[in-house]
């Protein structure tokens, strides 16, 4: 896989997509590889649609469909630099499933909303998890 990469980046000395990932060569020999926008904007078309068409499921059953779409895609992604791409993602969805969680429900106020669909979990804030009972 590394060779193949090579061979393609002697071809291409700037900018490229290769493999839905953005790879770009600066004059001061530093290379940086990072996901593309285009795979970016479609992962998140897909996430979205998920969480528009199960607008009635259960809160559960919506953390189960939507947590191997995110964990596959960001495994593919954990060699590159990605940091500020993680970050405008999770803004993205964070604003899905807060518009979901208001779509629910719209008579009631953000601050019910947040205290039956986002919890904490550490140091963690803003988690959309279930109210476990023991």
């Amino acid at each position: 896989m590394s060779s193949i990469i090579d061979c393609y980046l002697s071809l291409v000395r700037y900018v490229d997509d290769f493999l839905g990932q953005n790879i770009r060569k600066y004059p001061n020999g530093k290379l940086l590889i990072k996901p593309s926008k285009k795979n970016v904007q479609t992962f998140l078309t897909k996430v979205r649609a998920v969480i528009k068409d199960n607008a009635s499921a259960k809160q559960v059953n919506l953390i189960g469909l939507l947590n191997p779409i995110i964990e596959g895609w960001s495994s593919y992604y954990r060699y590159v630099v990605s940091k500020e791409v993680y970050s405008a993602v999770d803004t993205a969805i964070w604003q899905a499933l807060w518009k979901w969680c208001c779509g629910r429900h719209p008579c009631k106020g953000a601050r019910w909303i947040r205290a039956r669909y986002f919890h904490r979990e550490g140091t963690r804030h803003w988690v959309l998890a279930p109210i476990l009972v023991n």
